[in-house]
């Protein structure tokens, strides 16, 4: 059995069906069970939708509720960062039962059989992640904010959790005391404060396991960074690249558009199998928004919002 958890609420619901048909069409017998992390935000029509759905795939689905307000309201949270992402922080107390469980954001989808990354020897660490060259090329300030090298830093959207490691040093408190600690020096909130309580014994792994879809003309932009030497860029840029686990992480995003960017069709694939498919006029909406070059796109937004203005 693949453990897996995530979150979400209502607005982000059809990005976890998405992935969640993508777990149930790659795992093969294994079988996959979801740990669905979420508060108030999460109703109970959305849920009963996604019960129906899980059955209807042969997915097992466990709601995991969390008082966010009681236990992480104090903490840095955003629009675009919101509240939720704190609760991933909890899930050794939350999953007493697991030894290990695979958290995923749901902006998420999976090409294949991630057995071998779920099975891994992990030893004594904390879990297995994937090094954010990402953030390492663009935002180097980031881990420098928090004393980590770039080289070291994780991104905490795909994260193996050796959950028996995590309960015995102290579990999600532990994890949340850092953050609350060290407010001042978070860019990014949560995934900040996973780096800085558990960054030092995370096992870095293939970014197979992690891949935010993007073209290599994005790298191109950044000729000459020093992050671009690390092994995991050169990984992401050799031929014989091929990712199992893709994170629609950057901008723009595959339900925001139908610009044929790496494997945003597999996004598209996963998300019209679920309850959520697009309607004929929002896809049509995106071709034509597709069609459209960016800089036109901008223009157009600021006339509208002129108008509005008048």
């Amino acid at each position: 059995m693949i453990h897996v958890a995530c979150a979400s609420d209502d607005a982000y619901a059809p990005h976890a069906a998405a992935l969640i048909h993508s777990l149930a069409k790659t795992q093969g017998d294994r079988g996959v069970q979801i740990y669905y992390l979420h508060d108030h935000t999460l109703t109970a029509p959305v849920q009963a939708t996604l019960k129906s759905y899980c059955d209807k795939l042969g997915v097992g689905l466990r709601f995991l509720e969390v008082k966010g307000g009681e236990t992480t309201g104090d903490l840095p949270a955003c629009s675009l960062i919101p509240e939720l992402a704190w609760y991933r922080t909890l899930l050794p107390d939350l999953l007493p039962e697991l030894d290990r469980v695979l958290y995923l954001d749901t902006d998420i989808v999976v090409r294949e059989s991630l057995a071998e990354f779920f099975d891994a020897d992990i030893g004594d660490t904390y879990g297995a992640c994937i090094n954010d060259y990402l953030a390492a090329i663009a935002h180097p300030e980031v881990a420098k904010n928090i004393d980590i090298a770039y080289e070291k830093y994780f991104n905490s959207g795909v994260m193996l959790l050796n959950l028996k490691t995590l309960r015995r040093d102290g579990g999600g408190q532990r994890i949340l005391d850092i953050a609350r600690k060290n407010v001042g020096h978070l860019h990014f909130p949560d995934q900040d404060a996973l780096n800085l309580a558990i960054g030092f014994n995370i096992h870095l792994v293939s970014p197979r396991w992690n891949f935010p879809a993007l073209s290599t003309e994005y790298f191109s932009k950044y000729r000459g960074n020093p992050a671009l030497t690390m092994a995991s860029c050169k990984q992401v840029l050799s031929s014989d690249f091929r990712p199992v686990i893709i994170h629609y992480s950057a901008h723009p995003k595959p339900w925001a558009t139908f610009n044929p960017l790496p494997y945003f069709a597999d996004y598209h694939h996963h998300r019209a199998q679920t309850p959520w498919p697009r309607s004929a006029a929002d896809s049509a909406k995106l071709r034509r928004r597709a069609l459209i070059p960016l800089p036109l796109v901008k223009l157009i937004k600021r006339i509208k919002q002129g108008l509005k203005g008048k």
